[in-house]
């Protein structure tokens, strides 16, 4: 799966969570290659969910990690791996 480590740039247009913030993250569609924005909440320290592309439209699983100095690391893969 792709990995990258994300200097966190928060959204700050109103868009805090209870307890964390929504932070703008660039990555790449395992299916499609396209390069793709979402939004990554900090407030759970690991998490996994599913988003669809918003190009091609398949799912994607998405992971996240906020390790113990606020950086984000986002990994993407196909559903099907």
């Amino acid at each position: 799966p792709d990995s990258f480590a994300i200097p966190s740039q928060p959204v700050r247009s109103g868009n805090i969570c209870a307890m964390g913030e929504l932070h703008v993250t660039a990555i790449s569609c395992p299916y499609c290659g396209e390069g793709i924005t979402i939004l990554v909440d900090d407030s759970v320290d690991l998490q996994q969910y599913i988003e669809d592309c918003e190009v091609c439209c398949r799912p994607m699983v998405i992971a996240v990690n906020v390790s113990g100095d606020g950086s984000l690391l986002v990994s993407v893969q196909a559903e099907d791996e």
